[in-house]
């Protein structure tokens, strides 16, 4: 091998040392031992990775968000809608009642909170949507393939809910590395027919290794003020309603009689970053529509986290997806870029189809229609701190 070209190595093409450790990071319930085992067997639903060494050995470990199974707009409250206008729609006849186009009866789960659902496809129970670390052992065989164990259950870092995204800091700067998990609601509960739309809290993981000599962690989101639950800090939340001019909540769903989620932001992805220069890592998280708001929290001396109220305004609430800091003019202090899919995904002319009758304004409308009063923000943003001396 040439040296300073990086050659890529598959699983497939790993000799038969150590073979079942290399496979563990195929993120299968019940792991490969062998590469002549069945390929196709059932695995988690992987959404995100964060590489960073959680253990402290100088090896770059591995921790997987997953979300819950779940198929969306199985209900009445989460079909898709299409409404009548005038001379009909889509060559539907005008009518009073809009038309649902759910997902057929046959594709449903039974219609549970998720929170609580185990899966026995492993070797043992565990929770439904369960995150995965693997720790790095090394290339003891010298194939060019690390093998891993799973460690996730040992140091508890889990969680409970279906997942989007992580980021990792040492947030206590104590010389581990802590993660924060951004979680949202259930798939099966999602659907462009909300008129609430629940989600659930995140979680943040502290690092407990050189507090106590022992590899474990905490979790300390609401002890940190950073869950995103609406009654952490009495977090502002709804959607602006012009005939009222006042919040309406959206965060509370119901669905076949029972609440499903929790009042809680919408987190799509999150990054720590040293958003005001004084050395500790600070918070931005990007949550997605109806209600929710971008939020940035900065860090107290690794002690607690205070959340910027200058982002509770409702022109705040945005569908924001993606976060990224880097100094992009050379002045030594860091930019925030906060992408939003606001108008890639659903155009202003396109909104009439999520109005319904009387109050029945789906959650993927408010944006679009509160964008013209500024009461809520469709594009990018990139923010740039501005000490105040």
């Amino acid at each position: 091998m040439q040296r300073g070209i990086p050659v890529f190595v598959l699983l497939v093409d790993g000799n038969k040392e150590y073979t079942k450790e290399e496979l563990a990071i195929e993120s299968k319930y019940r792991p490969r031992t062998t590469l002549e085992d069945d390929e196709n067997r059932i695995g988690r639903v992987g959404v995100a990775a964060v590489a960073a060494d959680f253990n402290g050995d100088g090896k770059m470990d591995l921790y997987v968000v997953n979300q819950h199974y779940g198929v969306p707009y199985q209900t009445d409250e989460t079909a898709s809608r299409i409404y009548p206008t005038k001379g009909g729609n889509v060559g539907r006849k005008e009518k009073k009642e809009p038309y649902l186009m759910k997902i057929p009866p046959f594709l449903g789960t039974p219609m549970k909170d998720g929170l609580n659902k185990v899966v026995d496809f492993g070797e043992k129970p565990e929770r439904e949507g369960r995150n995965s670390l693997y720790i790095n052992l090394g290339d003891r065989d010298g194939d060019g393939i690390p093998e891993w164990e799973d460690q996730t259950d040992q140091v508890g870092v889990g969680g409970l809910f279906s997942s989007l995204g992580a980021t990792v800091a040492d947030v206590d700067r104590d010389g581990d590395l802590d993660i924060y998990v951004g979680n949202l609601l259930d798939p099966d509960f999602l659907g462009f027919g909300m008129t609430t739309f629940a989600r659930n809290r995140n979680q943040l993981y502290i690092n407990q290794l050189v507090e106590t000599g022992t590899f474990h962690f905490r979790e300390v989101a609401l002890e940190m003020e950073v869950s995103g639950l609406y009654k952490e800090e009495n977090l502002p939340h709804g959607s602006y309603a012009a005939d009222r001019d006042s919040l309406t909540p959206r965060g509370k769903s119901m669905v076949n009689g029972y609440q499903v989620g929790e009042e809680a932001d919408h987190t799509v992805a999150a990054q720590f970053t040293d958003w005001n220069d004084d050395g500790w890592p600070d918070l931005v998280v990007a949550n997605d529509m109806g209600g929710t708001r971008l939020r940035i929290y900065e860090n107290i001396a690794g002690k607690n986290f205070r959340r910027i109220t200058d982002f509770d305004d409702p022109r705040w609430e945005g569908s924001w997806m993606g976060v990224r800091s880097e100094d992009l003019d050379g002045d030594g202090h860091t930019e925030i870029l906060i992408t939003s899919c606001g108008t890639q995904v659903m155009e202003i002319k396109n909104t009439s189809l999520f109005i319904g009758f009387n109050e029945d304004v789906h959650t993927h409308a408010v944006a679009q229609m509160n964008y013209p009063l500024s009461r809520s923000t469709m594009h990018h943003a990139l923010l740039s701190y501005l000490p105040m001396w």
